[in-house]
């Protein structure tokens, strides 16, 4: 509790109040939360807004912020279900004109994301997205284009998809490598992957 209050009076725990807009126009934007375990051991704290914001802002009053989540960075494999896969995964073709982002930054936002315990909700659809994560102008975004809210037992699915974009939809050939992409899964949602300038945070970027 001393930690937490330590980190409500440095305003390292805090809300992004800024507006932004959805990775699609039309597209309406949900605020996410999430559970996170600063070290082994730790009681789970409850964060609103980026992640990222929260490790890098973290680094000054808790140096073992970034020891820790380095040393607990998991393997390639994911821990979602191992039957689950997109449905289909857009690139370029049909994606209009989304930019590119990092893709170092997006797989930073994915070991981040790894870390994640509380299950992951997003309100009834169609057309509503959650910023998961922003770190720099790198966007991941989870989309409910259901009319039911939804529920995920943990972020492993969404973990896949983002996996599967940066596996089919990075271009390697530029310097850094870039990618943009769209994972559709099965029950009407689906994650998206690209450049956002609205409000993001300094590197370690997550949002959920």
């Amino acid at each position: 509790m001393v930690f937490l209050k330590n980190l409500l009076l440095l305003g390292v725990v805090s809300v992004n109040v800024f507006a932004i807009k959805g990775p699609i126009e039309g597209y309406g934007v949900e605020k996410s939360s999430r559970n996170f375990h600063v070290a082994p051991g730790d009681p789970p704290v409850t964060l609103n807004g980026p992640l990222e914001e929260f490790t890098s802002k973290d680094k000054k009053p808790n140096p073992r912020w970034a020891r820790n989540l380095e040393n607990r960075k998991p393997s390639e494999t994911s821990a979602g279900s191992a039957a689950a896969k997109p449905t289909n995964v857009l690139c370029n073709n049909g994606l209009g004109r989304w930019s590119l982002a990092s893709a170092s930054s997006i797989r930073n936002s994915l070991d981040n994301l790894r870390q994640v315990t509380k299950k992951p909700q997003i309100g009834r659809g169609p057309k509503l997205c959650s910023r998961l994560s922003c770190e720099g102008d790198s966007a991941i975004w989870w989309c409910n284009d259901d009319y039911e809210p939804r529920e995920q037992n943990s972020y492993g699915e969404i973990i896949i998809a983002i996996e599967a974009i940066l596996k089919k939809c990075t271009d390697s050939s530029s310097e850094p490598a870039l990618v943009r992409g769209q994972a559709f899964m099965s029950g009407n949602w689906n994650v998206i992957i690209r450049s956002d300038k609205d409000y993001c945070t300094e590197p370690g970027g997550l949002e959920v």
